[in-house]
């Protein structure tokens, strides 16, 4: 199938994805589009029909909740067979629930293993600031030693004035 610019009508009261959607309907039902045919990269599309990629997004999504389309990642967004369309609600919504579930139990695994982290972090916290209480507690104590050792420097011991005399007894 081909895609031209030409298939979009810009000023019409029908918006873009819904014009793009309804057309990709019709070539479907009308033959132009089989099942298992793969339809352009969202990108690739978007670019050849001159809209933004947002707009061709959002007329696939639809498609694929109406059950018209599937999106396979690695494999690209594909036409279902007609005896798997249905309207929504139908294959199209069940396996996203089926990876929801799968991808549920991935996230509380992801939690646990978070949880554990952040208890392992929060004991190296406490740990961690009981050593830098010891730290700033051994500096103020190093200060005081290195100001009253500066003190006793100062203080002339050497010398016999400042040494007081002992008396002696007269006997």
């Amino acid at each position: 199938m081909r895609w031209q610019p030409e298939l979009l009508t810009r000023n019409a009261d029908t918006p873009l994805h819904e014009q793009l959607a309804q057309h990709i309907r019709a070539a479907v039902a009308d033959g132009r589009l089989r099942a298992g045919d793969v339809l352009p990269p969202e990108p690739l599309l978007a670019e050849t029909l001159g809209v933004a990629r947002g707009t061709a997004a959002r007329a696939i999504q639809r498609l694929v909740l109406e059950g018209v389309l599937i999106r396979r990642r690695g494999r690209g967004t594909t036409v279902l067979p007609r005896a798997d369309r249905s309207p929504a609600g139908s294959r199209a919504t069940i396996e996203p629930a089926a990876t929801q579930a799968v991808r549920l139990a991935q996230l509380q695994a992801i939690e646990q293993e978070l949880n554990a982290r952040l208890q392992r972090l929060e004991a190296l916290q406490e740990r961690l600031a009981g050593e830098l209480f010891l730290l700033r507690r051994q500096r103020e104590w190093n200060r005081a030693l290195r100001e009253r050792n500066a003190r006793r420097r100062a203080t002339p011991f050497n010398s016999a004035e400042s040494i007081p005399r002992r008396r002696r007894k007269r006997s």
